[in-house]
Protein backbone atom coordinates (compact mmCIF):
# COMPACT_ATOMS: atom_id res chain seq x y z
CA UNK A 1 0.00 0.00 0.00
CA UNK A 2 1.35 3.62 -0.77
CA UNK A 3 2.10 5.84 1.92
CA UNK A 4 0.09 9.09 1.62
CA UNK A 5 2.69 12.52 1.26
CA UNK A 6 0.50 15.10 2.46
CA UNK A 7 0.89 18.47 0.84
CA UNK A 8 2.01 21.78 2.97
CA UNK A 9 1.31 24.82 1.96
CA UNK A 10 1.44 28.44 4.05
CA UNK A 11 -1.34 29.88 5.11
CA UNK A 12 0.11 33.07 6.98
CA UNK A 13 3.82 33.72 6.66
CA UNK A 14 4.99 35.32 9.52
CA UNK A 15 8.61 37.07 9.96
CA UNK A 16 9.82 34.86 12.19
CA UNK A 17 9.15 31.69 10.27
CA UNK A 18 8.73 29.47 12.81
CA UNK A 19 5.33 31.18 13.46
CA UNK A 20 3.74 30.60 10.21
CA UNK A 21 0.70 28.55 9.64
CA UNK A 22 1.35 25.87 7.55
CA UNK A 23 -2.15 23.96 5.94
CA UNK A 24 -2.12 20.40 5.58
CA UNK A 25 -3.83 18.49 2.46
CA UNK A 26 -6.87 20.79 2.12
CA UNK A 27 -7.09 22.25 5.34
CA UNK A 28 -7.71 19.58 7.66
CA UNK A 29 -4.47 20.67 10.07
CA UNK A 30 -2.98 23.72 10.38
CA UNK A 31 0.24 24.40 12.78
CA UNK A 32 3.28 25.90 12.68
CA UNK A 33 6.73 24.75 12.65
CA UNK A 34 7.33 26.03 16.27
CA UNK A 35 4.42 23.88 17.30
CA UNK A 36 5.84 20.71 15.94
CA UNK A 37 9.10 21.63 17.73
CA UNK A 38 7.30 22.59 20.68
CA UNK A 39 5.77 18.96 20.35
CA UNK A 40 9.06 16.94 19.89
CA UNK A 41 10.76 18.95 22.72
CA UNK A 42 7.65 17.98 24.70
CA UNK A 43 8.30 14.40 24.03
CA UNK A 44 11.94 14.90 24.97
CA UNK A 45 10.69 16.00 28.21
CA UNK A 46 8.57 13.28 29.01
CA UNK A 47 11.24 10.84 27.78
CA UNK A 48 13.24 12.01 30.33
CA UNK A 49 10.89 11.78 32.63
CA UNK A 50 10.13 8.25 32.02
CA UNK A 51 13.99 7.46 32.12
CA UNK A 52 14.37 9.12 35.10
CA UNK A 53 11.93 7.15 36.84
CA UNK A 54 12.86 3.89 35.67
CA UNK A 55 16.58 4.17 36.57
CA UNK A 56 15.30 4.92 40.18
CA UNK A 57 12.79 1.49 39.88
CA UNK A 58 16.11 -0.17 38.72
CA UNK A 59 18.00 0.96 41.32
CA UNK A 60 15.77 0.12 44.23
CA UNK A 61 14.97 -3.30 42.58
CA UNK A 62 19.29 -3.78 42.60
CA UNK A 63 19.04 -2.47 46.06
CA UNK A 64 16.51 -4.75 47.68
CA UNK A 65 18.80 -7.60 45.73
CA UNK A 66 21.87 -6.55 47.43
CA UNK A 67 20.78 -6.41 50.51
CA UNK A 68 17.64 -9.00 50.94
CA UNK A 69 18.92 -11.81 48.74
CA UNK A 70 17.05 -14.04 50.87
CA UNK A 71 13.58 -12.11 49.78
CA UNK A 72 14.57 -12.68 46.37
CA UNK A 73 14.83 -16.12 46.62
CA UNK A 74 11.19 -16.27 48.48
CA UNK A 75 9.43 -14.40 45.81
CA UNK A 76 11.51 -16.44 42.88
CA UNK A 77 9.96 -19.37 44.57
CA UNK A 78 6.54 -17.93 44.79
CA UNK A 79 3.69 -18.97 42.21
CA UNK A 80 2.88 -16.07 39.36
CA UNK A 81 -0.34 -16.30 40.87
CA UNK A 82 0.81 -15.49 44.48
CA UNK A 83 3.14 -12.63 43.57
CA UNK A 84 0.53 -10.87 41.54
CA UNK A 85 -2.09 -11.06 45.17
CA UNK A 86 0.61 -9.69 47.42
CA UNK A 87 1.13 -6.94 44.46
CA UNK A 88 -2.45 -5.95 44.24
CA UNK A 89 -2.40 -6.33 48.49
CA UNK A 90 -0.06 -3.85 49.05
CA UNK A 91 -0.95 -0.84 46.08
CA UNK A 92 -4.20 -1.49 47.29
CA UNK A 93 -3.23 -1.42 50.94
CA UNK A 94 -0.77 2.17 50.24
CA UNK A 95 -3.91 4.14 48.27
CA UNK A 96 -6.54 3.33 51.13
CA UNK A 97 -3.64 4.85 54.10
CA UNK A 98 -3.03 7.74 51.50
CA UNK A 99 -7.03 7.92 51.04
CA UNK A 100 -6.71 7.79 54.84
CA UNK A 101 -5.36 10.41 55.03
CA UNK A 102 -6.25 13.19 52.82
CA UNK A 103 -9.63 12.60 53.89
CA UNK A 104 -8.26 13.25 57.38
CA UNK A 105 -7.28 16.50 56.02
CA UNK A 106 -10.21 17.57 54.09
CA UNK A 107 -11.95 16.58 57.10
CA UNK A 108 -9.90 19.19 59.38
CA UNK A 109 -10.03 21.62 56.96
CA UNK A 110 -13.95 21.80 57.17
CA UNK A 111 -13.79 21.72 60.52
CA UNK A 112 -11.30 24.57 60.61
CA UNK A 113 -13.34 26.58 57.77
CA UNK A 114 -16.93 25.66 59.73
CA UNK A 115 -15.34 27.35 63.15
CA UNK A 116 -14.04 30.42 61.23
CA UNK A 117 -17.67 30.93 59.50
CA UNK A 118 -18.84 30.89 63.22
CA UNK A 119 -16.63 33.38 64.08
CA UNK A 120 -17.28 35.25 61.85
CA UNK A 121 -20.60 35.24 62.03
CA UNK A 122 -20.59 36.05 65.60
CA UNK A 123 -17.89 38.98 65.08
CA UNK A 124 -19.96 41.07 62.47
CA UNK A 125 -23.62 39.94 62.98
CA UNK A 126 -23.92 38.55 59.42
CA UNK A 127 -26.04 35.53 58.53
CA UNK A 128 -25.54 32.78 56.40
CA UNK A 129 -28.16 32.36 53.70
CA UNK A 130 -26.86 28.53 52.91
CA UNK A 131 -26.54 25.28 55.76
CA UNK A 132 -22.81 24.93 56.47
CA UNK A 133 -22.23 21.57 54.87
CA UNK A 134 -21.74 19.15 57.93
Amino acid sequence: MKKEIFKYSVVKKEENTEDSLIEQSGGTVKFTLKSIVEEIGLYNKKKQEIDAKKQLSQSVIENIKENNPDIIKTIEELPEKTIKAIFLYEKANIEVNASNELLKQIDEAIDNDGKELEEIVKQTGLSLKVEKPE
